[in-house]
């Protein structure tokens, strides 16, 4: 599954009264629709294994580490480190 790391959090209208400022701004997920510059924040990916969401929760949980200082891509300004993480599991 690949999953886009982002300045901006997707909010739908229900959440926007939730919209934070900061590492909580930033998401980890898939694009949402009409959107370059904004990301769906996924905790949990359906179509994955379960090993596969503990491993994209534990990624969520350390990337926004401030020490770290991983800042995602952002596409308008061309600054950040962050773009895209592939998480590949295999069945058999």
């Amino acid at each position: 599954m690949g999953f886009s790391f982002g300045p901006q959090r997707w909010l739908s209208i229900e959440m926007l009264h939730e919209k934070e400022d900061g590492p909580k701004s930033f998401a980890l997920g898939l694009h949402a629709p009409g959107f370059f510059d904004k990301a769906l924040n996924v905790d949990k990916c359906l179509l994955q294994s379960e090993p596969a969401n503990m491993i994209l929760a534990a990624v969520q949980d350390c990337w926004r580490v401030p020490q770290l200082s991983l800042s995602p891509y952002d596409a308008r300004s061309h600054a950040g480190f962050l773009k895209h993480w592939m998480l590949r599991t295999g069945r058999y």
